[in-house]
């Protein structure tokens, strides 16, 4: 197990998917979008991420019209 571990993270080849990089790749991506929300969350006056309800988020119907999660997914 061991050396399939170094195989994998040693091996640089611009042809084959090196899965340490895409693990930290992933792993990057995802907390950095995490962080983009949060900056964008507390821009539009959140505190928490439990403030977000369905009538907070908006989908556009047509070029003129918007309609909350709220009206669309009346539960």
């Amino acid at each position: 197990m061991v050396q399939l571990y170094h195989f994998l993270h040693y091996r640089h080849s611009s042809d084959r998917l090196v899965v340490v990089d895409k693990k930290n790749k992933v792993a990057n991506y995802h907390k950095n979008t995490i962080e983009g929300l949060k900056e964008i969350l507390i821009s539009i006056g959140f505190k928490d991420r439990r403030e977000i309800t369905k009538g907070n988020i908006l989908k556009r119907i047509n070029e003129t019209e918007s309609k909350s999660f709220g009206e669309i997914y009346n539960h």
